[in-house]
């Protein structure tokens, strides 16, 4: 996808003939970016060993030689990117296709997940410590948001300025189709480069450094 967008950005279908018969679109094309922010549970159900299981079957996150998992803070998000566009049909038989309004979303599915190993009882000096060091990585996910909304918009209305519009043909469906795949390129490199900036910020906060102060909150583990 990402290949044929590339081509259609340096080979266009409008050229020179589509200025001789396309008008100019009324208005200039729009970028919403609509990014929920997540609320968050925590979980006191699992111990330690199915907290481990879980976050390497689930979430890819291998346990570190010589550590244990005393808590953990996931959720799942996903992503879209809507494409309107305005047609227009000449006499000739030809339509001309612009983008007129870009809309990506991006929300999580439910609340972020906030795990407890069950080992340690509720109101504990270790259960406040585990959740207080989990409450770092809710708050590195609601800041990150910030960081894709403003990659998002900045990758759609550059990729906006790029693009030489309007698509022209016969058929208006696969006109669509193109200015679809036009834009889906930047727009998921742009997920891609939020989700690292996100990645090196909870890694900040998972290191043996962190981990020790962790521990020395509390007498034993």
């Amino acid at each position: 996808m990402a290949a044929a967008a590339t081509l259609l950005a340096l080979f266009p279908l409008d050229g020179v003939r589509a200025a001789s018969f396309c008008t100019k679109p009324p208005e200039a094309p729009t970028v919403e970016i609509s990014i929920s922010a997540p609320e968050f549970e925590v979980d006191h159900s699992l111990s330690r060993k199915e907290l481990e299981r879980h976050a390497a079957e689930e979430y890819g996150h291998a346990r570190a030689e010589g550590s244990a998992v005393f808590g953990l803070t996931a959720g799942r998000a996903h992503s879209q990117l809507f494409v309107h566009t305005l047609t227009e049909k000449r006499q000739s038989g030809q339509r001309c296709v612009w983008p007129s309004r870009l809309v990506a979303t991006l929300a999580y599915d439910g609340p972020i997940a906030v795990y407890v190993a069950r080992e340690y009882r509720r109101g504990s000096c270790q259960y406040k410590a585990v959740l207080a060091h989990e409450m770092e990585h809710v708050a590195v996910l609601r800041e990150a948001l910030q960081d894709y909304k403003q990659k998002l918009e900045e990758a759609l209305r550059q990729a906006l300025d790029r693009g030489l519009f309007p698509y022209t043909g016969r058929d208006g469906a696969l006109l669509k189709v193109r200015a679809e795949s036009y834009f889906e390129a930047p727009f998921r490199e742009a997920l891609a480069a939020a989700e690292r900036e996100r990645d090196r910020r909870n890694a900040a906060l998972d290191t043996p450094e962190s981990y020790r102060r962790t521990r020395a909150v509390c007498r034993s583990w």
